[in-house]
């Protein structure tokens, strides 16, 4: 009796100290799964989400733990978001069942720099299956089984996290129990997990995101494990893990659906043929995920919080404000410019001379507010579109009754903004000879040039030129390049 005694102390204290090592179970989920890895994720794609995941540590072995876990997260408000994290693991005789509330808030420090709590409490179920035991005749009497087919015990789990996010980077903590709660089964000991991430773009299709992960148990020696995920248009990813004690996993996973989801994790040890695990095998394990998401990704954790509509509301009326003060500016500075270029005019027709110096000072001083101007009101950038759709009747410089309209536009801009000067060039491609290119261009920005004219603006503010085909923007080699380089281009001054 007493040897039967011992065996089962020894069970329950020998493997206690395994247990220990991982007291909260470890999963890969978290790489399709962010809120798997940290409640602080919680709601922070805008969206309700839920995954259903299962882990086998060791394949053909009856005796290996086994881990079954259900969350759900979402989003309260743009500021909040819920979690429901449970979990059931399992190891022979020995079995633990987490059911964990979460409450996370997305605080906004500045531009780009987030930081989210999160506080978690539940229930964690210990118990022990002593019923293979008990109905042995031999251990009826035992004091450790004392006539019990299981033997359970209850205790409260309270927990935080906290992580900061800037950009692409999300560095934070996560601590399952701040405590070490009094269970006489076995003791759940402090636990703590740290994470970092950096997405790094590749092109607008691929990504690659890795993924650091420290877990530490007290009285347990420090785990770690390394990932790279490589994502596709952010809906198909494939992972390669390394843990620490050198284990090896390959993931593969991605939208079934646009609401479904789904990732397979196949670990081992490295190298296989030289390993026997705890239990004495060397086969590898299995994880499955399944996901549904209520609708599509709002946000990325390397983004904004979503913003509810009165944000939104808030940030595009400074927008208006800050664009309407703008243009209130640039409105003040025309008139001032055109009256100090009416006084220079008036001056200059009254024939009284300044020094060239002084001269040719104010007029670049008036070049320059001109620049702010085209700058501040996008008015340069809107020039430069209109001469993109000027277009003239096959080899000859007459313009077509469709650019004729968007040159209206351009003399609409010239009104408005009347001390601004514009500049045209004729190009065109390396078809014909030097001296036929040459005067098509130039006969096609003066066409340009009349056309502004006859419609009431100045001839002082309008300068012509035409470069021929020494200017090509594009191969000549091909159709494509030829048309690239058969242009007019207007520059505001």
């Amino acid at each position: 009796m007493k040897k039967i005694t011992t065996i089962i102390i020894l069970a329950i204290f020998g493997l206690t100290s395994f247990l220990q090592a991982q007291q909260y179970p470890y999963l890969y989920q978290y790489i399709l799964n962010k809120y798997s890895l940290s409640p602080a994720y919680a709601g922070l794609y805008g969206i309700p989400e839920g995954y259903l995941g299962y882990r086998q540590s060791r394949i053909n072995v009856n005796y290996t733990p086994k881990t079954l876990g259900l969350n759900l997260n979402a989003p309260l408000t743009p500021k909040v978001g819920l979690g429901l994290n449970v979990m059931n693991d399992q190891a022979d005789i020995f079995n633990n069942l987490w059911a964990i509330a979460s409450y996370t808030y997305h605080l906004q420090l500045a531009e780009n720099h987030f930081l989210d709590f999160s506080l978690t409490g539940g229930l964690n179920q210990k118990s022990i299956d002593l019923s293979n035991i008990i109905d042995n005749p031999a251990y009826a009497n035992d004091p450790v089984i004392n006539n019990r087919r299981e033997i359970n015990e209850s205790s409260l789990e309270i927990g935080g996290a906290l992580m900061y996010r800037f950009k692409k980077l999300n560095v934070g903590a996560f601590a399952p129990s701040l405590y070490e709660n009094n269970s006489t089964i076995y003791a759940f000991k402090k636990h703590f997990i740290g994470h970092a991430s950096y997405d790094i773009g590749i092109n607008d299709n691929w990504s690659i995101e890795p993924v650091g992960v420290i877990r530490y148990t007290m009285d347990a020696p420090l785990n770690f494990d390394v990932t790279a995920i490589g994502k596709y248009k952010n809906k198909y990813l494939a992972a390669l893990t390394y843990k620490r004690n050198t284990i090896l996993a390959a993931s593969i996973g991605g939208e079934i659906t646009s609401s479904l989801v789904f990732m397979y994790t196949y670990d081992m040890n490295m190298p296989r043929d030289k390993y026997v695990g705890v239990l004495g095998d060397n086969w590898g394990g299995h994880e499955l995920t399944v996901g549904y998401r209520f609708g599509t990704r709002k946000a990325s954790p390397t983004g904004e919080v979503p913003e509810d509509d009165l944000a939104k509301a808030l940030k595009t009326k400074a927008r208006v404000t800050q664009v309407d003060s703008l243009t209130d500016l640039a409105k003040q500075m025309t008139d001032d410019l055109k009256k100090l270029s009416d006084s220079l005019a008036a001056l200059r027709d009254r024939k009284i001379e300044f020094p060239g110096d002084d001269l040719k000072a104010l007029e670049d001083e008036i070049k320059k507010l001109n620049a702010k101007i085209l700058t501040m009101t996008g008015t340069g950038d809107k020039i430069a579109q209109i001469a993109k759709t000027v277009y003239f009747v096959t080899a000859s410089a007459e313009i077509t009754e469709y650019s004729k309209k968007k040159l209206d536009d351009l003399v609409l801009i010239l009104k408005e903004y009347p001390t601004l000067s514009v500049k045209i060039e004729g190009h065109t491609d390396s078809r014909g000879t030097e001296s036929y290119n040459q005067d098509l261009s130039d006969r096609r920005a003066a066409s340009v040039k009349s056309y502004l004219m006859e419609n009431g603006i100045a001839v002082s503010r309008i300068s012509s030129v035409g470069y021929g085909e020494l200017r090509p923007i594009d191969s000549n080699d091909t159709p494509e390049g030829r048309l690239h380089n058969r242009r007019v281009e207007i520059r505001g001054e």
